[in-house]
């Protein structure tokens, strides 16, 4: 019944949409996997790009619900507020590192020292660059499965207001204010948004669990920019983020499933700001200086004797210069330092446990050459040395190239390494009566991984591309009771990544990705939790003169929720449909139906996950 439901809904969306003009489509450029601007369609790494503005048409307004439409990314989550981690191309969470305007978000205290992106929305960006395959030659640490780069919205025209509200499903309310333009040469964008939402039991209602979990957020962004004068340019950069959020309790028994807590709730404070000056030195040498600092700090309550909370911090200084000694020849070459802390305490009727201050510091040293012959050659090859305070001289490489035939198809392929520094948690927690936790004798975690493929236009309509990609990793951290952490594991991924995109007329987009996926635990042999092995995701927009339509249907296969191997999790498809209409050229209105089919889905066992949902809103622009 669910299958016949979704079919008729994609022949009805093709069949209601008419003719209407197409806008013509500007050369794209990608910024990430090369410290710099090169244009996609000669790039030999593999970028997909998340446009926030059509995300924002579709409804869509936070991080985590943009990143799960890619079909290289799994996306779990605890609950509206709760944990969520993505598995870029398979990897972990821990193994991609997020930045904003190259700026890396984290949290330094949480175990594995990774971004726990539950709370972020994306007001202020401009797009997301999802840069895939190891960069940790460019930017060291954590780049191992890829990067998430959101690039901040900058202020271009005169002085507007966006005003936004959305409304809908478990009594959700959003609001949103944003404010840019530019004044000769000072630009800026500020803004706000809040979401409050009674949500849904967390814990899964089939369980006998009913308690509605709240969740409630702000984000507050500030980006301005002043050019001095034609060579020296200054920009600040400063994100806010708040939530409070209730969260479920674990049974005291196995399988240890979520259950109903009336009285846990949390705290996320978060962040970022950042300092850049770029500076033009002379005709074919330019200087970049990024100075910024990060803070996350999270609190608790579950009962009358129970209090924690974590604090991590960092300092990041960047110092970068692009070098163009002829025009088809780029050396970009550096220095960069990061300072982390970490501090957190827990009491509860258990006893104490107290994490004392720690602290570790990086050095990097990188440089990269990029060599275009012509228009339709890239070679790339970056090199780094990293000087980390627990381990010395890590050094990365990556080497890459594309070649693009008579504008219709390219070739691609690269190998680069890859590693992840272990947490401050990892090196310092503190020894308890079940014995020790901390090693500060641990090796970073290292990577090696290879892909190729082609990206190849049929004709002005149709384009398909294609990329194998195969890791192997080595000296995995893993805690083992009576020994604490230690670099034990191995693991292997490879996988195939394909888009096929085709426009069925001047009005309709048709575009198809599927990711086929393999991994193993080398130790015992199972795959990977929480990684399906197939992920594929259909859309259909279409283009009025004043509506816009989408209809996304995704399908997830089947995954292990746990390591062992042992916590099956069914396949599941979900369907999306999100209507936008210009009623004047300031005024929209738009509307978002989730899970049209109501499927009943775990991303992660014994976790509840939204059902059939309906939101409604409008967008002023004055």
């Amino acid at each position: 019944m669910k299958k016949a439901i979704l079919l008729t809904v994609v022949f009805f969306w093709v069949w209601v949409i008419s003719v209407s003009a197409r806008e013509v489509e500007l050369e794209k450029i990608v910024i990430t996997p090369y410290r710099t601007e090169i244009l996609s369609k000669v790039a030999g790494a593999t970028v997909e790009e998340i446009d926030v503005e059509e995300t924002q048409n579709k409804g869509i307004y936070s991080l985590k619900e943009a990143l799960a439409e890619s079909t290289s990314i799994m996306k779990t989550a605890t609950g509206i507020g709760g944990d969520t981690s993505i598995f870029l191309r398979g990897h972990n969470s821990y193994h991609s590192r997020f930045m904003l305007d190259g700026i890396k978000i984290y949290d330094p205290i949480l175990t594995s020292g990774y971004y726990n992106f539950a709370h972020f929305k994306l007001i202020g960006v401009d797009r997301i660059e999802v840069s895939k395959g190891p960069q940790s030659s460019l930017y060291g640490s954590d780049a191992i499965g890829g990067i998430i780069n959101l690039l901040s919205k900058k202020g271009k025209e005169k002085p507007k207001f966006i005003y936004q509200q959305k409304i809908g499903s478990y009594h959700t309310y959003e609001e949103s204010l944003e404010f840019n333009g530019r004044k000769d040469n000072f630009g800026y964008n500020v803004g706000v948004i809040r979401t409050d939402t009674g949500g849904y039991s967390l814990a899964k209602e089939k369980n006998n669990n009913h308690e509605r979990d709240s969740y409630h957020n702000l984000n507050a962004i500030l980006n301005l920019d002043y050019e001095i004068s034609d060579r020296t340019k200054l920009e600040l950069i400063g994100h806010y983020i708040y939530a409070k959020y209730e969260y479920d309790g674990s049974s005291w028994t196995p399988p240890y499933l979520p259950v109903d807590d009336d009285d846990n709730y949390a705290y996320d404070y978060e962040g970022i700001l950042g300092l850049k000056v770029k500076y033009s030195i002379s005709n074919n040498l330019d200087y970049k200086l990024t100075l910024a600092s990060t803070k996350i700090y999270r609190k608790g309550w579950e009962d009358a004797l129970t209090d924690y909370w974590y604090l991590g911090s960092t300092y990041q200084l960047d110092n970068q210069f692009e070098l163009r000694p002829v025009d088809f020849y780029k050396i970009i070459f550096g220095f960069d330092y990061l300072r982390e802390k970490g501090d957190s305490f827990r009491a509860d009727s258990w006893g104490g446990s107290d994490f004392p201050k720690e602290t570790a510091n990086n050095k990097g040293y990188f440089l990269e050459n990029i060599l275009e012959p012509n228009k339709n050659i890239l070679f790339s090859l970056s090199y780094r040395l990293d000087d980390h305070s627990s381990f010395k001289d890590k050094s990365t490489y990556r080497i890459g190239g594309s070649y693009l035939f008579n504008e219709d198809t390219k070739l691609k392929a690269s190998f680069g390494t890859g590693f992840k520094a272990p947490s401050l948690y990892q090196l310092y927690a503190p020894q308890t009566a079940w014995g020790p936790i901390g090693n500060s004798n641990l090796k970073p975690e290292k990577s090696e991984t290879y892909e190729i493929g082609f990206e190849h236009k049929f004709n002005d309509n149709l384009k398909l591309s294609s990329v194998y990609f195969h890791s192997q990793l080595k000296d995995l951290i893993d805690y083992i009771g009576g020994q604490g952490y230690v670099n034990v594991s191995k693991s292997r991924i490879k996988g195939i990544e394909n888009e096929l995109i085709y426009s069925l007329n001047k009005n309709i987009d048709l575009s198809l990705g599927y990711t086929w996926l393999d991994t193993e635990n080398k130790e015992n042999h199972a795959e990977l939790a929480r990684r399906p092995s197939n992920k594929v995701l259909f859309r259909i927009k279409g283009e009025f003169d004043k509506l816009t339509t989408y209809l996304d249907i995704s399908y997830t296969g089947h995954r292990f929720s746990d390591t062992s191997g042992n916590q099956l999790l069914k396949p599941y498809v979900l369907g999306n449909i999100a209507i936008n209409y210009k009623l004047k050229d300031n005024f929209e209105v738009f509307s978002r139906v989730e899970n049209i089919v109501d499927e009943k889905y775990e991303e992660i066992k014994g976790y509840q996950t939204s059902k059939f949902s309906l939101f409604f809103g409008t967008r002023l622009i004055f």
